[in-house]
């Protein structure tokens, strides 16, 4: 067997590979360190299989057995994980069960996850456990015995805490354990007592499983129409498909007829979106209205209409679809509706290469979550119109000037969509939406008709997606060869730059970070033209926005122009600060050619189509405006991070021998 590096070992302990572990520890010269051996240890966490002996030989060569992770001190890991071997190693080598996390202890861990070998262990051994805690998790796991002795103890029958982050009470209610409830109620426990984020009466009633539970809570004064965030006890047990427990709660009085407001949902809404036909067929035997009912049928005509996907959730309808060409999302919510499309390009010369302040026009002033304070009465463009604009940041006074004139050459279509009270108009750079009120068909498909020939007159319709090549090729180091000749085609990560250009964002050097060598025989003739093709992006201030540089500079040995998404040219770099450029280390690449059928989904690569982290970013050309081609995307690595390890994607214009970077992350 070949001699292991010692940085595999937690790996090695991870896989649980105890002859690879026994054997990098006797063999690693110098010993491993304390601190090597602190970091395998966490490895060894949990049930794995010869996670046990593998921990002993660490702890054997010295790791501390009291050492702490994010979630507290090891001993407590695997006690909640109910690892006995590792809680029993790491205890014969001296970490000291009763140490507290909180009031956490690795017997309240173990207790926490239910009776288990490792709480046993620990109880023979005289381990401590807070007497609140105890009692917590007793009546989570319904056992009144345990229970008993922890109240006995001084437990607190109403402090709220360990990991359901719930009252005694609460949890008990939440698991089902009716003996447990009553024994709680009887000792004082306070029913109708909200702590934390839920009521013992509505989780026992949508988790519990168990009538007999709520039986006793009503019977200890509960109302039977308790909510939690507008949602009553019904609700949740219709939703959950308990028709037990739906029966339980219309028999002790529950109003099934109740309307969450926020939501637009009955009990009967409730039961359709988890499509529990029992539970429905039951309510509606009752009367029960579903007050979902007229916006679902509008849901299922904007469905018809645009051809969308339907998806109900918590608070109504989402409808993802391609509105007057372009990508966009519908909406249907109790209060009101709206349309959003995204990625338009405006024909309006105010506005082309500019950002558009975000705007909202309407009746009165928008209720946008998070943006009211940014609102802005805008006058002038107010005048024009008729109605009220408010801009985001109120913009200066050229750009109020474009808005006026943007809204002035829009005031008959805003005219006849006839917008009332809380209904608005939002519009942004790339961004266009409207938001109605109301639920009858006709009157939304033919509002939306005047939205969409709105849309239609202020963006360009979208353009055809363009790939420079249809195929895809891995881009990966290249294994050690002889040199190559200089008639050969070289793919080169990093390296010098040549020539050297100052970026137009902060004026550092811009550092080269794939070459391509166009004249592989494996790409196809005649898409750029055969000459390398160098992708690059600035290490210092990392440009977000879409960086462009001309693709006939390299193909003359002219100085490469560079231009950001203000349109600001970047200058060449002198020979002083192109010595100063900062680097990447040069490395040969290969493509690899993806298999048919195969995609390279998020991994770096040159064609095919982009794999994008958010929505779809393809710049367009600065000088003829069509979409560029994609050409390449680069995945961070050990070498260089996009962003927050995000994605380096690069486009060209073949027409126009400009090439774009564009940077997105998670």
């Amino acid at each position: 067997m070949k001699k292991l590096n010692r940085d595999l070992l937690p790996k090695l302990v991870h896989d649980g590979d105890l002859p690879a572990v026994r054997k990098l520890l006797a063999e690693a010269n110098p010993p491993l360190t304390k601190a090597e051996l602190d970091r395998a240890l966490a490895g060894a966490l949990g049930r794995g299989k010869n996670y046990g002996p593998i921990m002993r030989l660490l702890l054997e060569r010295g790791a501390n057995p009291e050492q702490r992770t994010s979630l507290g001190p090891v001993l407590q890991w695997v006690a909640q994980n109910d690892a006995l071997p590792q809680v029993k190693a790491l205890i014969d080598f001296g970490a000291d069960p009763n140490r507290r996390h909180g009031k956490e202890t690795a017997l309240s861990a173990a207790l926490g996850e239910g009776e288990s070998a490792t709480v046993a262990y620990l109880e023979r051994l005289g381990a401590q456990i807070d007497p609140s805690l105890e009692l917590l998790y007793a009546a989570k796991h319904g056992n009144l015995p345990r229970a008993k002795r922890a109240l006995a103890a001084g437990g607190d029958i109403e402090v709220m805490g360990g990991t359901p982050r719930a009252t005694p009470l609460i949890a008990a209610a939440t698991s089902g354990h009716a003996d447990l409830v009553e024994f709680l109620l009887a000792q004082g426990a306070r029913p109708q007592k909200k702590r934390g984020a839920s009521y013992a009466f509505y989780t026992g009633a949508a988790y519990g499983e168990n009538p007999r539970v709520i039986e006793l809570l009503v019977e200890a004064g509960v109302s039977p129409d308790t909510a939690y965030e507008g949602k009553t006890a019904l609700m949740g047990a219709a939703q959950n498909g308990d028709l037990a427990m739906v029966r339980k709660l219309v028999e002790l009085g529950a109003n099934p007829n109740v309307v969450d407001k926020e939501r637009g949902m009955t009990a009967l809404d409730s039961a359709r979106a988890g499509k529990h036909k029992e539970v429905c067929g039951f309510l509606a035997d009752l009367g029960v209205a579903a007050a979902r009912d007229a916006g679902r049928n509008l849901a299922r005509a904007l469905k018809r209409a645009f051809g969308a996907r339907c998806v109900e959730h918590s608070s109504g309808f989402l409808l993802n679809a391609k509105f007057a060409g372009h990508r966009s999302q519908l909406r249907v919510d109790p209060s009101d509706a709206a349309v959003a499309v995204f990625g338009l390009k405006h024909i309006s010369s105010e506005f082309r290469g500019q950002h558009l302040p975000s705007i909202t026009i309407g009746v009165g002033k928008p209720t946008i979550p998070g943006d009211d304070a940014r609102m802005r009465f805008a006058v002038a463009a107010s005048k024009a119109t008729g109605l009220d604009v408010y801009a985001s940041l109120l913009p200066t006074d050229e750009l109020q000037s474009r808005l006026t004139l943007f809204c002035r050459r829009l005031k008959t279509v805003f005219e006849t969509l006839s917008l009332e009270q809380g209904e608005f108009l939002h519009f942004s750079r790339d961004f266009a939406a409207f938001v109605w009120r109301g639920t009858e068909i006709d009157r939304a498909l033919a509002r939306l008709r005047l939205f969409a020939a709105l849309v239609e007159a202020i963006a360009r319709p979208p353009q055809p997606e363009r790939r420079l090549f249809e195929r895809e090729w891995l881009l990966r180091p290249a294994p050690k060869a002889p040199a190559a000749r200089a008639t050969d085609p070289v793919h080169r990560f990093g390296g010098p730059a040549d020539p050297a250009v100052l970026c137009a964002g902060c004026g550092a050097p811009i550092a080269p970070i794939v070459e391509l060598d166009l004249r592989d025989p494996q790409l196809p003739a005649g898409v750029l033209a055969r000459a390398p093709v160098t992708v690059r992006w600035c290490l210092e201030c990392g440009e977000w926005d879409p960086i462009f540089h001309s693709l006939a500079a390299r193909e003359t040995s002219a100085p490469a122009a560079v231009v950001v998404a203000d349109a600001t040219t970047a200058t060449a770099a002198s020979s002083e600060e192109a010595d100063a450029a900062p680097t990447l280390p040069a490395r040969r690449l290969t493509l690899v050619p993806v298999a048919p059928g195969k995609k390279a989904g998020r991994k770096s690569k040159l064609g095919g189509a982009p794999s994008w982290i958010q929505s779809d970013g393809t710049p367009d050309c600065r000088t003829c405006e069509k979409p560029m081609a994609f050409l390449l995307q680069l995945n961070s690595d050990a070498h260089v991070s996009y962003g927050d390890v995000g994605m380096l994607y690069a486009f060209a214009c073949p027409e126009c021998r400009l090439l774009a970077t564009v940077v997105q992350s998670h």
